[in-house]
Protein backbone atom coordinates (compact mmCIF):
# COMPACT_ATOMS: atom_id res chain seq x y z
CA UNK A 1 0.00 0.00 0.00
CA UNK A 2 2.91 2.53 0.63
CA UNK A 3 3.96 1.93 -2.56
CA UNK A 4 0.58 3.91 -3.84
CA UNK A 5 1.56 6.87 -2.58
CA UNK A 6 5.19 7.15 -3.86
CA UNK A 7 6.29 10.14 -6.13
CA UNK A 8 7.37 7.67 -8.53
CA UNK A 9 4.81 6.41 -10.59
CA UNK A 10 6.81 2.82 -11.50
CA UNK A 11 6.96 2.40 -7.76
CA UNK A 12 3.11 2.95 -7.57
CA UNK A 13 2.56 1.02 -10.87
CA UNK A 14 4.30 -1.79 -9.27
CA UNK A 15 2.42 -1.53 -5.97
CA UNK A 16 -1.24 -1.64 -7.86
CA UNK A 17 -0.14 -4.32 -9.76
CA UNK A 18 0.81 -5.81 -6.55
CA UNK A 19 -2.99 -5.70 -5.98
CA UNK A 20 -4.80 -7.66 -8.80
CA UNK A 21 -6.26 -10.98 -7.26
CA UNK A 22 -5.46 -9.93 -3.47
CA UNK A 23 -8.13 -9.95 -0.85
CA UNK A 24 -8.55 -6.13 -1.17
CA UNK A 25 -11.65 -6.56 1.85
CA UNK A 26 -9.97 -4.11 4.54
CA UNK A 27 -8.45 -1.39 2.22
CA UNK A 28 -11.03 -1.39 -0.62
CA UNK A 29 -12.00 2.30 0.75
CA UNK A 30 -8.29 3.93 0.68
CA UNK A 31 -7.51 2.23 -2.78
CA UNK A 32 -10.90 4.05 -4.41
CA UNK A 33 -9.82 7.13 -2.72
CA UNK A 34 -6.29 7.03 -4.10
CA UNK A 35 -7.72 5.83 -7.69
CA UNK A 36 -9.36 9.09 -7.94
CA UNK A 37 -6.39 11.12 -6.92
CA UNK A 38 -4.04 9.44 -9.45
CA UNK A 39 -2.32 11.16 -12.22
CA UNK A 40 -0.57 8.68 -13.98
CA UNK A 41 -3.60 6.65 -16.58
CA UNK A 42 -1.05 3.61 -16.61
CA UNK A 43 -1.71 2.78 -12.67
CA UNK A 44 -5.35 4.10 -12.73
CA UNK A 45 -5.82 1.64 -15.08
CA UNK A 46 -3.58 -1.28 -12.81
CA UNK A 47 -5.90 -0.02 -9.97
CA UNK A 48 -9.16 -0.56 -11.72
CA UNK A 49 -8.30 -4.02 -12.86
CA UNK A 50 -7.55 -5.02 -9.24
CA UNK A 51 -10.85 -3.32 -7.61
CA UNK A 52 -12.60 -5.33 -10.14
CA UNK A 53 -11.30 -8.51 -10.20
CA UNK A 54 -11.46 -7.98 -5.89
CA UNK A 55 -15.46 -7.24 -6.85
CA UNK A 56 -16.05 -10.10 -9.22
CA UNK A 57 -14.06 -12.52 -6.81
CA UNK A 58 -13.98 -12.12 -3.19
CA UNK A 59 -16.57 -8.81 -2.99
CA UNK A 60 -19.71 -10.04 -4.11
CA UNK A 61 -20.83 -10.59 -0.67
CA UNK A 62 -23.69 -13.21 -0.79
CA UNK A 63 -26.93 -11.94 0.84
CA UNK A 64 -28.75 -15.22 0.85
CA UNK A 65 -29.63 -14.36 -2.78
CA UNK A 66 -26.15 -15.31 -4.46
CA UNK A 67 -26.04 -12.57 -7.36
CA UNK A 68 -27.53 -9.60 -4.95
CA UNK A 69 -24.27 -7.58 -3.73
CA UNK A 70 -24.66 -5.47 -0.30
CA UNK A 71 -21.76 -2.26 -1.08
CA UNK A 72 -20.88 -0.91 2.33
CA UNK A 73 -22.02 2.51 2.92
CA UNK A 74 -17.76 4.10 2.64
CA UNK A 75 -17.91 2.22 -0.54
CA UNK A 76 -21.27 4.06 -1.64
CA UNK A 77 -19.79 7.11 -0.43
CA UNK A 78 -16.77 6.71 -2.66
CA UNK A 79 -19.21 5.83 -5.95
CA UNK A 80 -21.39 8.85 -5.56
CA UNK A 81 -17.86 10.98 -4.75
CA UNK A 82 -16.35 9.46 -8.01
CA UNK A 83 -19.46 9.80 -10.39
CA UNK A 84 -19.89 13.76 -8.73
CA UNK A 85 -16.30 14.46 -9.70
CA UNK A 86 -16.53 12.77 -13.36
CA UNK A 87 -19.68 14.91 -14.23
CA UNK A 88 -18.52 17.82 -13.01
CA UNK A 89 -15.35 17.60 -14.56
CA UNK A 90 -16.64 16.88 -17.79
CA UNK A 91 -18.97 19.52 -17.24
CA UNK A 92 -16.20 22.52 -16.68
CA UNK A 93 -14.04 21.12 -19.33
CA UNK A 94 -16.63 21.39 -22.25
CA UNK A 95 -18.98 24.65 -21.38
CA UNK A 96 -16.26 26.89 -20.19
CA UNK A 97 -14.69 27.01 -23.21
CA UNK A 98 -17.88 27.66 -24.50
CA UNK A 99 -18.54 30.29 -22.07
CA UNK A 100 -15.55 32.35 -23.03
CA UNK A 101 -15.75 32.31 -27.17
CA UNK A 102 -19.15 33.80 -26.05
CA UNK A 103 -18.34 35.76 -23.97
CA UNK A 104 -15.65 37.26 -26.57
CA UNK A 105 -18.48 37.55 -29.18
CA UNK A 106 -20.54 39.31 -27.08
CA UNK A 107 -18.25 42.10 -25.40
CA UNK A 108 -17.18 42.74 -29.36
CA UNK A 109 -20.55 42.78 -30.70
CA UNK A 110 -21.87 45.14 -27.67
CA UNK A 111 -18.62 47.04 -27.38
CA UNK A 112 -18.73 49.98 -24.08
CA UNK A 113 -22.34 48.92 -22.52
CA UNK A 114 -21.17 45.60 -21.93
CA UNK A 115 -20.77 45.24 -18.17
CA UNK A 116 -24.46 46.58 -17.92
CA UNK A 117 -26.21 44.78 -20.89
CA UNK A 118 -28.42 41.71 -20.27
CA UNK A 119 -26.03 39.88 -22.15
CA UNK A 120 -23.35 40.90 -20.10
CA UNK A 121 -25.02 40.40 -16.84
CA UNK A 122 -26.58 36.73 -18.15
CA UNK A 123 -23.00 36.01 -19.07
CA UNK A 124 -21.68 37.15 -15.43
CA UNK A 125 -24.27 34.82 -13.39
CA UNK A 126 -23.17 31.69 -16.21
CA UNK A 127 -19.97 32.03 -15.06
CA UNK A 128 -20.79 31.91 -11.09
CA UNK A 129 -22.78 28.88 -12.08
CA UNK A 130 -19.48 27.66 -13.21
CA UNK A 131 -17.71 28.18 -10.10
CA UNK A 132 -20.60 26.38 -7.85
CA UNK A 133 -19.83 23.65 -10.20
CA UNK A 134 -15.70 23.54 -9.23
CA UNK A 135 -16.84 23.84 -5.63
CA UNK A 136 -18.93 21.31 -5.85
CA UNK A 137 -16.02 19.50 -8.01
CA UNK A 138 -13.81 20.31 -4.73
CA UNK A 139 -15.98 19.26 -1.95
CA UNK A 140 -16.24 15.46 -3.41
CA UNK A 141 -12.27 15.43 -3.47
CA UNK A 142 -10.70 12.44 -1.96
CA UNK A 143 -9.72 13.66 2.10
CA UNK A 144 -6.18 14.72 3.02
CA UNK A 145 -6.39 13.82 6.82
CA UNK A 146 -4.16 16.00 8.45
CA UNK A 147 -3.29 17.44 12.32
CA UNK A 148 -4.78 21.55 12.35
CA UNK A 149 -5.85 23.98 15.54
CA UNK A 150 -9.36 23.84 15.36
CA UNK A 151 -9.84 27.15 16.89
CA UNK A 152 -7.51 28.42 14.86
CA UNK A 153 -9.62 27.37 11.45
CA UNK A 154 -12.77 28.25 12.70
CA UNK A 155 -11.27 32.80 13.54
CA UNK A 156 -9.51 32.32 9.72
CA UNK A 157 -12.21 31.37 7.87
CA UNK A 158 -14.99 34.00 9.93
CA UNK A 159 -11.87 36.02 8.27
CA UNK A 160 -12.02 34.85 5.19
CA UNK A 161 -15.60 35.16 4.65
CA UNK A 162 -14.95 39.10 5.73
CA UNK A 163 -17.58 38.72 9.11
CA UNK A 164 -16.65 41.24 11.62
CA UNK A 165 -16.94 41.03 15.63
CA UNK A 166 -20.50 42.53 15.64
CA UNK A 167 -21.55 39.17 13.53
CA UNK A 168 -19.73 36.39 14.76
CA UNK A 169 -17.98 35.56 17.81
CA UNK A 170 -15.49 32.64 17.91
CA UNK A 171 -16.22 31.16 21.79
CA UNK A 172 -13.04 29.46 21.68
CA UNK A 173 -9.35 30.73 21.67
CA UNK A 174 -7.68 28.20 23.26
CA UNK A 175 -5.95 25.17 20.78
CA UNK A 176 -8.29 22.74 19.98
CA UNK A 177 -5.56 20.33 17.70
CA UNK A 178 -7.43 17.41 15.73
CA UNK A 179 -6.70 15.21 12.12
CA UNK A 180 -9.04 15.60 9.68
CA UNK A 181 -9.37 17.75 6.36
CA UNK A 182 -9.13 20.96 6.96
CA UNK A 183 -10.09 22.32 3.34
CA UNK A 184 -13.07 20.32 2.86
CA UNK A 185 -13.98 21.30 6.33
CA UNK A 186 -13.69 25.26 5.40
CA UNK A 187 -15.85 24.47 2.30
CA UNK A 188 -18.55 23.60 4.45
CA UNK A 189 -18.16 26.00 7.63
CA UNK A 190 -18.09 29.03 5.33
CA UNK A 191 -21.49 27.94 3.90
CA UNK A 192 -22.70 27.54 7.36
CA UNK A 193 -20.92 31.07 8.86
CA UNK A 194 -22.90 33.08 5.50
CA UNK A 195 -26.42 31.05 5.99
CA UNK A 196 -26.30 31.89 9.63
CA UNK A 197 -25.34 35.51 9.53
CA UNK A 198 -27.66 36.13 6.47
CA UNK A 199 -30.55 34.41 9.05
CA UNK A 200 -29.70 36.91 11.22
CA UNK A 201 -29.62 40.09 9.35
CA UNK A 202 -33.24 41.34 11.07
CA UNK A 203 -32.65 40.42 14.57
CA UNK A 204 -29.24 41.80 14.45
CA UNK A 205 -27.99 39.66 16.71
CA UNK A 206 -24.62 38.38 16.88
CA UNK A 207 -23.89 34.23 15.41
CA UNK A 208 -21.87 32.60 17.80
CA UNK A 209 -19.11 29.37 16.58
CA UNK A 210 -18.29 27.29 19.37
CA UNK A 211 -15.93 23.95 18.73
CA UNK A 212 -13.88 20.86 20.82
CA UNK A 213 -12.89 17.85 20.65
CA UNK A 214 -13.27 14.71 22.84
CA UNK A 215 -10.90 11.17 22.65
CA UNK A 216 -13.77 10.10 19.59
CA UNK A 217 -14.67 13.14 17.42
CA UNK A 218 -14.24 16.89 16.63
CA UNK A 219 -17.40 19.27 16.34
CA UNK A 220 -17.59 22.64 15.49
CA UNK A 221 -21.59 24.31 16.05
CA UNK A 222 -22.79 27.57 14.47
CA UNK A 223 -25.47 28.89 16.24
CA UNK A 224 -27.64 32.07 15.21
CA UNK A 225 -30.63 33.52 16.55
CA UNK A 226 -32.56 34.04 12.91
CA UNK A 227 -35.09 33.44 10.89
CA UNK A 228 -35.01 29.36 12.02
CA UNK A 229 -35.79 26.55 9.38
CA UNK A 230 -37.42 26.65 6.40
CA UNK A 231 -41.00 24.34 6.79
CA UNK A 232 -39.81 22.07 4.40
CA UNK A 233 -36.44 22.00 6.14
CA UNK A 234 -35.69 18.11 4.96
CA UNK A 235 -35.50 19.63 1.54
CA UNK A 236 -32.67 22.44 2.05
CA UNK A 237 -30.24 19.38 1.29
CA UNK A 238 -31.32 19.35 -2.48
CA UNK A 239 -29.48 21.35 -5.06
CA UNK A 240 -31.57 24.13 -6.28
CA UNK A 241 -33.87 24.54 -3.05
CA UNK A 242 -33.59 27.86 -1.60
CA UNK A 243 -35.48 30.50 -0.03
CA UNK A 244 -33.51 33.16 -0.79
CA UNK A 245 -33.31 35.23 -3.97
CA UNK A 246 -32.80 32.75 -7.14
CA UNK A 247 -31.03 35.54 -8.72
CA UNK A 248 -28.29 36.01 -6.65
CA UNK A 249 -28.38 32.17 -5.17
CA UNK A 250 -28.00 28.95 -6.74
CA UNK A 251 -29.18 26.77 -3.62
CA UNK A 252 -26.19 24.27 -4.01
CA UNK A 253 -24.54 25.50 -1.03
CA UNK A 254 -25.87 23.46 1.89
CA UNK A 255 -25.70 20.24 -0.76
CA UNK A 256 -21.64 21.15 -1.32
CA UNK A 257 -21.14 21.61 2.30
CA UNK A 258 -22.63 18.10 2.96
CA UNK A 259 -20.44 16.36 0.09
CA UNK A 260 -17.86 18.58 1.71
CA UNK A 261 -18.34 16.93 5.13
CA UNK A 262 -19.23 13.66 3.66
CA UNK A 263 -15.85 13.91 1.90
CA UNK A 264 -13.42 13.11 5.29
CA UNK A 265 -16.70 10.84 6.72
CA UNK A 266 -18.22 13.08 8.78
CA UNK A 267 -21.89 14.29 9.32
CA UNK A 268 -23.45 17.67 9.13
CA UNK A 269 -27.06 18.57 10.18
CA UNK A 270 -29.33 21.73 10.64
CA UNK A 271 -31.95 21.86 13.87
CA UNK A 272 -34.15 24.43 15.05
CA UNK A 273 -32.89 26.49 18.43
CA UNK A 274 -35.87 26.28 21.29
CA UNK A 275 -35.70 30.17 21.43
CA UNK A 276 -35.95 30.60 17.69
CA UNK A 277 -33.14 30.47 15.20
CA UNK A 278 -31.09 27.35 13.93
CA UNK A 279 -28.02 25.37 15.18
CA UNK A 280 -25.33 24.14 12.10
CA UNK A 281 -23.61 21.15 13.63
CA UNK A 282 -20.39 19.43 11.90
CA UNK A 283 -18.67 16.06 13.28
CA UNK A 284 -16.73 13.66 11.89
CA UNK A 285 -14.71 10.92 13.99
CA UNK A 286 -10.86 11.57 14.75
CA UNK A 287 -10.47 7.57 14.45
CA UNK A 288 -11.97 6.72 11.01
CA UNK A 289 -11.47 3.34 10.06
CA UNK A 290 -9.89 4.33 6.86
CA UNK A 291 -7.86 7.11 6.55
CA UNK A 292 -5.46 8.25 3.65
CA UNK A 293 -2.84 10.96 4.04
CA UNK A 294 -1.77 11.44 0.71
Amino acid sequence: MSGLRSDNPSIRLAAARELVGSDLSESIGTIRRIRRTESDSWVRAALDRAIAKWESDAGAASTGEGWITVPAAGDLEDIRADAIQDVTRTLLHEIRPLVGAVDSAARYEVGGDYQQSDTGRGLARLRELLGAIQTLHDAAAAPRIREFDLADLVVEEIAVQGFSGKQVLPTRTDPVVVGGDPDLLKLALGNALRNAVEASETTQTKVVVNCGATSQDAWVAVLDDGVGLPEASDRVWEPGITKKSKQKHFGWGLPIAQRAVHSFGGSIRLQPREHGGTVCEIRWSLHPKEVTTA
